[in-house]
């Protein structure tokens, strides 16, 4: 069987579904506590047969209503300079998003506003904006 990961490793999975139903993928949680998410793009039938013989989704991987979180996405925050950087984001998307990273042990802060792109995964695409 061809699985992205040691199946020997996960201890409990969620599916991830968008705001209209469709399945997102899913993601394991392994035994050191790590997530591995698997875009639906790239659920194989061997990867189908390993979920099902898993049985049901873990409780505290699955989102509740308490938080209003639908489910996550990936998104694909594109920088002035072309660079792309994959972004977990909660829906329904933000127009706008913050995102921190450190550059020579500095903090930068950069806003990235939603477009109506997609990229080849179907992606949400937000451009870094001033």
């Amino acid at each position: 069987m061809s699985l992205p990961f040691d199946a020997k490793r996960v201890r409990e999975y969620a599916a991830e579904f968008g705001a209209g139903g469709q399945r997102l993928g899913c993601k394991f949680r392994l035994d050191d506590g790590s997530l591995e998410f698997v875009h639906e793009s790239q659920i194989t039938p061997e990867i189908e047969h390993f979920i099902s013989s898993l049985g049901s989704p873990a409780a505290e991987l699955r989102h509740s209503m308490e938080d209003q979180t639908i489910a996550v996405a990936e998104v694909v925050l594109r920088d002035f300079d072309g660079a792309k950087t994959i972004y977990p984001a909660k829906m329904p998307l933000p127009e706008l998003i913050s995102h921190g990273d450190t550059d020579e042990g500095i903090l930068v802060t950069r806003r990235y506003a939603k477009t109506d792109q997609r990229d080849e995964h179907g992606r949400t695409v937000y451009v870094e904006r001033n």
